[in-house]
């Protein structure tokens, strides 16, 4: 039976995603859905390009989903606390990133808060972006059939991801798991 699950860092930008193999303990793969602006461009309107971006994620997201078929996803809850307009509406961007498609699918997605995340890896809610990225090295060593980027821009939300798995294996839907 598969047990596979993820853990996803969403943001509108850098989108990080590891694919977790509960059977086994190991980490498979290791993802960041990166999409870049082009609303500077002549004629090229934000709303456009938002939508454009927020296309090319959740078509990559959705092609993890159909490829692993996870059972379950961690998703980690972009806080709030935005200032402004448009960072509040990264943020609502992110969350729907990360829910609709799987819901859409049928698959349970719980989210988890970036300080439980923290906590979960680190032992800490204010763990540094360092501690965290530790943690998870220590938890998943090697991480042989599914290596983080060795790109800081990439692996920072592949680590976040992790951490955000690694909370999820503290919630009773873990344990339904089993």
């Amino acid at each position: 039976m598969n047990k596979i699950v993820f853990g996803v860092d969403p943001a509108f930008a850098n989108f990080g995603l590891v694919v977790y193999d509960v059977a086994e303990d190991i980490l498979l793969a290791c993802y960041t859905f990166r999409t870049k602006k082009e609303a500077k461009k002549r004629g090229i309107y934000v709303a456009d390009d938002d939508s454009r971006r927020l296309a090319e994620t959740t078509r990559e997201y959705l092609n993890v989903i159909d490829q692993w078929k996870p059972k379950l996803i961690f998703s980690e809850t972009p806080a709030g606390g935005a200032q402004g307009f448009r960072p509040a509406q990264g943020l609502a961007y992110a969350n729907a990133l990360a829910t609709i498609p799987p819901l859409t699918a049928g698959i349970t997605v719980v989210n988890i808060t970036a300080r439980d995340a923290k906590k979960a890896a680190t032992g800490k809610v204010d763990g540094s972006k360092e501690a965290v990225a530790a943690a998870v090295r220590k938890r998943f060593p090697g991480a042989p059939h599914a290596p983080f980027s060795k790109v800081k821009a990439l692996n920072e939300h592949q680590y976040d991801a992790a951490s955000t798995l690694m909370a999820g294996m503290l919630t009773p839907y873990w344990a339904a798991l089993s």
